[in-house]
């Protein structure tokens, strides 16, 4: 199949965390934004559409605005225009439900995860898209505990310590990393260890056939 493009927030830009790029095997442009909510990465998929006709179009994102932006409890309304634009505008749009926001899926943040996962499912006929269940992959394997802590405590530090490290040597670290916090699939609560960009990319690949 054609290159896939990929919009999203930093698990699409790899800086922190392992990148789940290192393990697709589809062919992929990556355009990920660190920080990013879930309307600027829809809008620069649309920008990027209007000119780049019949591509394919993956869009990850969302978390930011559960854990940063304490959006309510559920804002996919606000995302539905824009990604029934888009899907018109594509050859395939897919788009990925939302990956963890704390290993403790009873957590509030977590709990509004839920619903706007369960709102991308049910309007993907509708709106034209194909759903990449990411959370699907990940959630039963969350540790559902962990260490409390605010990922933006630990971007520079858990950053400077896996830019140390290459290869088996790098996925091994960023395990120690979330063993040292409870945690099972990230590093921090948020970004991806070895063992969740591995789920990450398998389910990626399996939507893309």
């Amino acid at each position: 199949m054609e290159k896939a493009v990929i919009f999203g927030d930093s698990l699409t830009g790899g800086r922190y965390g392992i990148w789940f790029g290192r393990f697709l095997s589809h062919e992929a442009a990556y355009h990920g934004i660190d920080g990013q909510f879930m309307d600027d990465i829809l809008s620069r998929a649309l920008r990027f559409c209007r000119t780049h006709k019949d591509q394919t179009v993956i869009i990850e994102g969302g978390v930011n605005d559960i854990v940063l932006a304490k959006c309510r409890k559920n804002i996919f309304g606000t995302w539905a225009d824009s990604l029934e634009t888009l899907s018109s505008m594509c050859s395939t749009l897919y788009v990925c439900t939302l990956a963890p926001a704390g290993e403790n899926p009873k957590s509030g943040e977590n709990r509004k995860r839920t619903v706007i996962n369960e709102a991308i499912r049910q309007n993907a006929d509708a709106l034209g898209y194909i759903v990449i269940d990411v959370a699907a992959a990940l959630d039963p394997l969350l540790s559902g505990t962990g260490l409390k802590v605010n990922p933006l405590d630990l971007l520079i530090g858990d950053r400077e310590r896996l830019s140390k490290y290459e290869g088996r040597e790098l996925e091994a670290e960023s395990m120690d990393i979330s063993s040292s916090r409870g945690f099972a699939l990230t590093t921090d609560g948020v970004h991806l260890n070895w063992r969740g960009a591995v789920l990450f990319a398998k389910a990626v690949d399996e939507a893309l056939g």
